[in-house]
């Protein structure tokens, strides 16, 4: 930015894009926990899902929070809603489909 100030634009590095990611991530589980809904991630599916929200970088911590809501926040509320989710619910996110849409497989557990 220049201006009254010349400030210095560092890309953020992967080491702190994983945490933002994890943060982002806890923050949905958290906010449907509190709905009383309970989700869980399988390990391959957060790793698929962590690959396709880092893959680019270039747009800092605003994109990050894109790719989240793309490829998690969105179609995890709609597989609830397809299931008709409620309240004492428990979920396990089984696997992952990205596509013009990505989808999201759920199981009750």
């Amino acid at each position: 930015r220049i201006g009254e100030n010349i400030i210095v634009f560092d890309f953020i590095r992967p080491a702190v894009a994983r945490e933002i990611f994890d943060q982002m991530v806890r923050a949905t589980l958290k906010d449907l926990e509190a709905t009383g809904i309970q989700v869980e991630i399988a390990p391959s599916v957060r790793e698929q899902l962590e690959n396709l929200c880092l893959a680019d970088l270039s747009n800092g911590g605003r994109g990050i929070r894109n790719q989240v809501e793309s490829h998690l926040v969105n179609p995890l509320a709609r597989s609830l809603f397809d299931r008709d989710a409620q309240p004492g619910s428990r979920w396990t996110v089984m696997n992952i489909q990205d596509g013009a849409v990505t989808t999201l497989g759920i199981e009750n557990s």
